[in-house]
């Protein structure tokens, strides 16, 4: 297992990693924005998902993380963290109340 985990990575190094290899690798640390709101943007965690694909649980990142949020971009953050709730009205009218995440250096 260990040789084939060394052969992977000397593979990815070797042709060149894809945002998609590096979300399956580790996608915890990846966000996918899906709506840029005034004080930052709603996205999902890529805890799952199938190449660019992300699946995880919805968070709101602020402008401080990234100014230029657009939707579908891919965020990475270093060392995720939540640190604080953020709650919005859906176009259904319900209340959501979902994590904040900056980037902890």
């Amino acid at each position: 297992m260990k040789l084939l985990s060394l052969l992977f990575g000397i593979a990815l190094t070797l042709t060149g990693c894809t945002t998609a290899d590096l979300i399956a690798f580790d996608g915890s640390r990846y966000f996918k924005v899906f709506q840029v709101i005034d004080e930052g943007a709603l996205a999902f965690r890529c805890d799952e998902g199938s190449g660019t694909t992300c699946l995880g649980i919805t968070v709101f990142i602020p402008n401080s993380v990234d100014p230029a949020m657009y939707d579908e971009k891919i965020i990475f953050m270093q060392n995720p963290t939540v640190v604080d709730r953020f709650t919005y009205i859906t176009n259904q009218n319900s209340q959501k109340t979902i994590p904040v995440m900056v980037d902890k250096k």
